[in-house]
């Protein structure tokens, strides 16, 4: 057996390398959504979110819940041996889907709406490589995810000069897949390569046996995506047949921006997902403070932002579109609401759950949400459109939320105790209030929003600092999280006082 000869980044240097590297891709989709609203039409980008809205669906077939489970299954490996094993029965399982999506997806051009845009729906399929080679899990598993970002960060890079020079007026918009597709392959397969230059890791462990049973053991997982998928990208598909391309293209608009914010912060989950996953292998209450401190961190940045899109949802797409976007303001601000639900529901469900490998537990609530939103979710699509789309998704999020947050208490890991939730409670009410200054500097302010915007941005991010330091929630210069510590702490002592009770 060959002996595993990682070298795994410290949780806190692996976080601030993400963070900082996320950041920089924040800021491509905030010039890219613009540049394609503005050159080729909302109605236009509407369409191309349609077929990628389809992609994504068929996504799901490719991916058969690998994303999440992969990470599990790396991080417990021992050896490199075991680790190309995992990797070579995952990577042939999805290129077997890979095929299955593709016949699938190709049945599609018998429809009229794909005929009709048969160029831009035929190049709609290259999405479907980028998710076949995303190794974004194995790279998790081995805790060298800032690796894996680096050369996302560069393929995203790539995709912004192709998009400049490719996409230059409104009939372009059938290149859009391409833009955004051909960079992340490129990028992906050198992804590959640098793990078998680096880490010689490499899928040559080939088994039909070993390929049957990751698709098995899978099934659960998958289904559960399926079921996420069906309030969640069919959401716009919904749209776009019930009210057509240009709604599609309004909500589109604000789940990008939201999806952008969203990666940033769940970057900090990723840090501590293979920590999680290998400690609830091998000590229970070290994988509970863990849960903790993730599900803390994820919860300052959640709130921040969105309160801050509260009060600013119209200068931030005034900003961003100017008045093109001006039926996005009440899709962002509902959709908002996932940068707290959603997070919170995938520490509880990916990270505990599955770690402590109660998959169909995960599946349930997917299965009712699949459900409402094709009931409840489609009638709200049909009377309110786009707004109805988003109150749809940010219900179901809300509803799957306080399912998974009951479901692992109920296994003894409360990751909110009364305590933190106080000291979270003052860190909200102490942006409210910085907020609310800011929303009035900035009304009676009189300079172009060009400058008091991104003004009232860079004091929000410091406000936000100060707030942390002031309530002593993060200690700057130790670098550590003080809140999710204590109420460890106090469960710690509580516990050893119940043992010691004669």
């Amino acid at each position: 057996m060959t002996p595993l000869d990682i070298k795994k980044d410290s949780k806190l240097k692996s976080g601030m390398n993400l963070m900082i590297v996320q950041f920089a891709l924040y800021f491509i989709p905030l010039i890219t959504i613009p540049y394609v609203v503005k050159t080729v039409g909302i109605e236009n980008y509407g369409k191309y979110v349609f077929f990628q809205a389809v992609m994504g669906l068929l996504g799901v077939i490719i991916n058969w819940g690998f994303i999440q489970t992969g990470v599990r299954d790396i991080s417990v490996c021992k050896t490199l041996d075991e680790i190309n094993r995992e990797y070579s029965h995952i990577l042939y399982s999805k290129l077997l889907a890979l095929f299955i999506a593709c016949a699938i997806g190709s049945a599609l051009f018998l429809f009229g709406m794909f005929r009709a845009e048969w160029e831009l729906y035929s190049l709609s399929f290259l999405a479907l490589p980028v998710i076949f080679l995303d190794t974004a899990f194995l790279y998790q598993g081995i805790e060298k995810l800032k690796d894996f970002v680096n050369i996302s960060l560069a393929g995203n890079l790539c995709v912004l000069a192709l998009l400049f020079l490719t996409v230059r007026e409104e009939g372009d918009y059938r290149l859009l897949p391409m833009v955004f597709s051909a960079p992340r392959i490129l990028a992906y397969l050198f992804s590959i390569y640098f793990l078998h230059y680096r880490f010689r890791i490499v899928p040559n462990a080939f088994s039909l046996s070993g390929v049957y049973e990751k698709l098995r053991s899978n099934f659960s997982i998958f289904a559960t995506n399926i079921s996420a998928i069906l309030y969640t990208r069919a959401t716009q598909v919904i749209l776009g047949v019930a009210a057509g391309t240009e709604f599609v293209g309004y909500y589109a608009v604000a789940d990008q921006l939201v999806f952008a914010y969203s990666n940033i912060q769940g970057k900090i989950s990723t840090v501590y997902q293979p920590q999680i996953a290998q400690a609830f292998k091998d000590d229970f209450n070290e994988a509970v403070v863990k849960a903790r401190e993730n599900t803390c961190m994820i919860f300052l940045a959640a709130m921040a932002g969105f309160l801050f899109t509260q009060f600013f949802a119209p200068e931030i797409l005034y900003f961003l579109f100017k008045d093109r976007a001006a039926g996005s303001v009440h899709v962002l601000r509902i959709l908002s609401v996932n940068f707290v639900t959603m997070h919170l529901s995938y520490i509880m469900a990916m990270q505990i759950l599955l770690s402590l490998h109660r998959e169909w537990e995960i599946l349930k609530p997917s299965i009712y949400a699949a459900i409402l939103n094709l009931t409840l979710g489609s009638a709200l699509i049909y009377f309110f459109r786009h707004t109805g789309a988003a109150l749809s998704v940010a219900l179901i999020e809300v509803i799957i939320c306080v399912y998974f947050y009951l479901k692992v208490k109920g296994y003894g890991i409360d990751v909110l105790d009364r305590k933190m939730l106080m000291t979270l409670l003052n860190f909200v009410v102490s942006l409210l209030f910085i907020l609310s200054g800011l929303k009035f500097l900035y009304v009676i302010t009189d300079v172009s929003v060009y400058v008091k915007f991104p003004l009232v941005t860079v004091f929000y991010a410091l406000s936000i600092l100060l707030a942390l330091k002031a309530l002593n929630i993060i200690d700057f210069k130790k670098r550590k999280l003080l809140i999710g510590q204590v109420a460890i702490n106090d469960q710690v002592e509580s516990e050893d006082t119940r043992a010691e009770r004669p």
